[in-house]
């Protein structure tokens, strides 16, 4: 060690340490054992989660991306770990990346839908009732499920820090499940006197809300069939179907067709609050963001991805109480949007970054563009400016069509399924360091 170093005080050692780059810093502390010490302090992280946190531009875990949170509960390498993986996603997110097969297609088994959940596990379910949880880092899966023949559509969300999956058949049957690495445990069924479709689930409350072809939200427990209805308008007589719904406390947030509506929880007065789109969106066409907290007791914000066919539309929902805000946030409309479609997008659950596909009508490249949005609550996201196309595929098969895309907002990871049903990742090297 230089004896320079002794005589400088710690804190100074430090703040030139925050002057340097993430590399620079594990380099430092292979030099000797006080420089290796100071690398590893928990301060110096901290000073640089929270300069990640005010720029606002880098997706951060949901438990880290607002104060207060108690530092005390984290290790100084657990933060380190943080720092760098949202480091290094954020200078490696719009570089151009590479095909990884992961699933190969099988004849008969259509995909329904890709989800990434905790940014390490790929749930993958199929129309057919099978369900596969992959884990992405090893590309090995982990759990699967097959409920057999006939025809089914799913539900997947996380709460309570559980990844839970609902099974609706059209026999009107719906089964409940939590799945990790050791499988598919089931949860509990019910049966309904029509088709119903599972839009949100609450696992402390043992609740989930379904919607069915009647103008009304369904709330069921699991454990007693205990039912609730929350009528909904529909005076105007025109296509205005659940799309997602919400679970906000003492409130429920629906987005539909037509409009985004805040009602109350059953059996709680309160008014309804409806605002009306300036144009419908379509039944599988939105993805929507979790609700981000604020600081303000019972405050949100929640982000809506449009899927136009040839066009994207951000809308934000502020809802503080029983009071309810939307606005266009954002937009992705290229000048050549009459010759281009988009056949799949996705947003990440905090909305700090998107993804989609678009064809020229033209030519049989598909392009995959992503993009990254700003965190500040009164930014406008011009989304075509903020992004790049990382991947470029080129087939005459309409069976390579990307009809499916999931996002794993803080570390970037990237799934893809397409018309045949085979599922690959797109992949970064520096990511995977």
């Amino acid at each position: 060690m230089s004896p320079l170093l002794d005589v400088l005080p710690s804190e100074l050692l430090l703040l030139i340490i925050s002057l340097l780059s993430i590399a620079d810093t594990q380099n430092l502390r292979q030099t000797c054992r006080t420089l290796s010490q100071l690398t590893r302090d928990k301060s110096l992280w901290l000073a640089r989660l929270d300069h990640i946190r005010q720029r606002g531009d880098t997706p951060l875990p949901p438990h880290l991306c607002h104060p207060p949170f108690d530092a005390a509960e984290f290790s100084s390498r657990a933060i380190e770990s943080v720092v760098i993986l949202a480091t290094r996603s954020a200078d490696s997110w719009l570089r151009p990346r590479e095909m990884v097969p992961l699933i190969p297609a099988v004849h008969g088994q259509v995909i329904a839908g890709l989800e990434i959940f905790l940014d390490k596990w790929l749930l993958v379910v199929y129309l057919s009732g099978r369900a596969q949880l992959w884990d992405m880092a090893n590309r090995d899966s982990v759990a699967t499920l097959d409920l057999g023949h006939g025809a089914w559509s799913y539900f997947g969300c996380l709460t309570s820090g559980k990844i839970m999956l609902a099974m609706s058949s059209v026999e009107t049957e719906t089964f409940l499940y939590t799945v990790d690495s050791t499988g598919f445990t089931l949860l509990g069924s019910f049966r309904c006197a029509e088709d119903r479709t599972v839009r949100a689930i609450d696992a402390e409350r043992h609740l989930v809300v379904c919607h069915s072809a009647t103008p009304e939200l369904s709330v069921i427990c699991w454990d007693d069939q205990a039912k609730w209805t929350i009528p909904l308008d529909d005076t105007e007589e025109m296509y205005n179907n659940v799309l997602a719904v919400h679970l906000l406390g003492s409130h429920i947030l629906a987005i539909r067709a037509r409009t985004v509506e805040l009602h109350p929880w059953p059996q709680v007065p309160s008014l309804v609050m409806v605002h009306r789109l300036p144009s419908a969106l379509g039944p599988a066409s939105i993805c929507v963001s979790d609700p981000i907290p604020s600081s303000a007791d019972n405050s949100y914000t929640i982000f809506i991805l449009s899927n136009g066919i040839n066009h994207l539309s951000l809308y934000k929902v502020l809802v503080s109480g029983g009071t309810m805000d939307v606005s266009l946030a954002g937009a992705m409309r290229p000048d050549n949007s009459k010759h281009l479609f988009i056949s799949a997008h996705a947003l990440g659950l905090r909305a700090g970054r998107a993804m989609w596909v678009e064809r020229q009508r033209s030519t049989i490249a598909r392009r995959v563009n992503l993009c990254t949005l700003s965190q500040r609550r009164e930014a406008w996201h011009e989304m075509a400016a903020n992004g790049a196309v990382v991947f470029t595929l080129a087939s005459y098969d309409l069976r390579d069509d990307l009809t499916h895309c999931a996002l794993a907002e803080v570390s970037g990871r990237i799934a893809f399924g397409n018309r045949a049903g085979a599922v690959f990742l797109l992949e970064n090297k520096r990511l995977q360091g």
